[in-house]
């Protein structure tokens, strides 16, 4: 029996409208499919948020640059290089350049769950477990595909001479990149390997992952030389500054750990939701949340110095030498902001 066509004037207004502003981009375009007065609602909908981000930007001063991605691309993940913002999402891959505004699109049906640069070259992990490199000076050119994993690439660290891997099952691999062949596996963690970061010149690797903790590996024994437990929900980001790591976790706080000794010296909170991205720069700690929002502290202080409402998915936060301030949304937006303002 065929469901019944659900219409606008089925329930109020108002209602309906409630119920839209409350949705992701994701939800609406599903809801847009339900009927002809659902679709032209749906669309008045996604324009009413992007009303929302832009005005919510300005109320600090800010007055961002707004990118729009590809209709429907859906992120999982970005990274950003100069001024060139990289997403990968369920299409494929996607560039845009924030100074010539020119875009190239990178197809591939296998979803595209992590990003890392290597100079000219692009690193992307993939669901099925192969990572591929694509030249960024020919436009959509893959120039290799390895099968990395049997399980999803969830992370990619660039570290000189080789590259590191986080994986579902929790492993980290060590690859060769002159001829992509694993040198090691680091294999501690017993859940999702979620987020990579390198610390002492390349010689210390820190990995993140859903069991809570964050290992501190030595990659030239490839031995552990400790653990950092504290979070009480998955590791979802990590960086490093000089001596100080910090973590975000979907316990909705960010941890600022000693490198060297592995205490924890400071747990940022309040923040509203999980941490999805993070920044350590002048001082100051950026972490962008999940459910929309990002958060400026300081960090001697541990006080909160700026937030700011930009009602989508965080899916990256830069903070450049310059002080430009950019942000990547899961339904397709990238912001940048002039950080010193």
């Amino acid at each position: 029996m065929k469901a019944p066509s659900v219409s606008f004037g089925d329930l109020p207004g108002d209602m309906i409208v409630e119920i839209l502003d409350a949705l992701t981009a994701r939800e609406i375009a599903k809801c847009s499919c339900l009927s002809k007065d659902w679709k032209t609602a749906s669309g008045v909908a996604l324009l009413r948020a992007k009303i929302r981000v832009e005005r919510a930007w300005r109320v600090g001063e800010v007055d961002p640059l707004d990118v729009n991605f590809e209709g429907g691309f859906y992120i999982n993940c970005a990274a950003k290089h100069d001024s060139v913002v990289v997403v990968g999402g369920l299409n494929g891959i996607e560039l845009w350049n924030l100074d010539t505004k020119c875009r190239s699109l990178f197809h591939h049906p296998d979803s595209v769950h992590s990003l890392c640069f290597n100079g000219d070259l692009l690193l992307s992990g993939h669901l099925s477990g192969h990572i591929c490199g694509w030249g960024l000076t020919r436009t959509s050119s893959r120039l290799f595909r390895f099968e990395a994993h049997t399980t999803c690439v969830l992370t990619l660290l660039d570290l000189g001479e080789v590259l590191a891997s986080g994986a579902k099952k929790g492993d980290i691999k060590i690859w060769r990149k002159r001829d992509w062949v694993c040198e090691s596996i680091l294999a501690e963690h017993t859940g999702h390997v979620s987020c990579l970061a390198s610390a002492d010149d390349g010689r210390l690797l820190i990995s993140g992952s859903e069991d809570s903790t964050l290992r501190v590996w030595r990659l030239s024994t490839k031995r552990c030389l400790r653990e950092l437990q504290g979070h009480s929900a998955a590791v979802s980001c990590v960086v490093v500054h000089d001596n100080t790591i910090a973590s975000g976790s979907r316990d909705c706080t960010i941890r600022l750990w000693n490198l060297h000794n592995g205490v924890c010296v400071r747990v940022l909170d309040g923040l509203g939701g999980a941490v999805g991205s993070i920044v350590l720069s002048g001082g100051k700690i950026i972490g962008g949340v999940e459910a929309g929002a990002v958060h400026v502290w300081d960090v001697e202080k541990g006080c909160s110095l700026r937030r700011f409402r930009v009602y989508c998915l965080q899916s990256g936060v830069w903070v450049d030498n310059d002080a430009k301030l950019t942000v990547a949304s899961r339904h397709g937006h990238a912001f940048e902001w002039d950080f010193r303002k």
